[in-house]
């Protein structure tokens, strides 16, 4: 194999990339969007780490060779940046495969009612009994168990000296 067999093809490349991200930078754009995307991609491409190892290596092969003269290219290089080129083409590629993953359900915007609602039974029960919530933890397993009281009227508080006439005199 030639090194200009593998520099056509990695142009070839480039200018897809390019093409599809409109961006100048071709490979380098879509290693920067890889490393963006990382968290999907390892979690929904099962090839996402090689794949970014690989097109990190062939970018340095490319680099040495149009910069400092060194041909390292093996067979095996161009033979995976053909399989790259054609995944790519294919829309098989891990950035597309990102891009199928189904996003989560988005909330719809809740419309508002220009009539207030009609209370359901539970609220109608809580509004006519007053209610406070009084909190126990279980000693076991730590759930948190509710109990309903139903409130009692505040009581007037005794003066201090009632208090300290309570205290000493019983």
């Amino acid at each position: 194999m030639r090194e200009s067999d593998f520099l056509s093809l990695y142009i070839k490349v480039d200018k897809f990339i390019k093409d599809a991200y409109s961006s100048n930078e071709g490979v380098s754009e879509y290693i920067r969007q890889m490393e963006i995307n990382c968290g999907k991609g390892y979690t929904y491409v099962q090839s996402w780490q090689t794949d970014y190892n690989e097109l990190k290596r062939v970018r340095r092969l490319r680099n040495q060779l149009v910069h400092d003269d060194i041909f390292e290219v093996e067979e095996a290089d161009y033979n995976w940046l053909e399989y790259f080129y054609n995944r790519l083409f294919a829309a098989d590629d891990p950035m597309a495969k990102i891009r199928k993953v189904p996003k989560p359900a988005q909330r719809k915007p809740v419309q508002q009612n220009t009539q207030s609602p009609k209370p359901n039974f539970n609220q109608q029960v809580y509004q006519q009994t007053e209610t406070r919530y009084d909190y126990k933890w279980h000693t076991d397993s730590n759930f948190e168990q509710v109990r309903f009281k139903e409130e009692k009227q505040p009581q007037k508080r005794p003066s201090l000296c009632e208090r300290i006439i309570r205290f000493f005199f019983g």
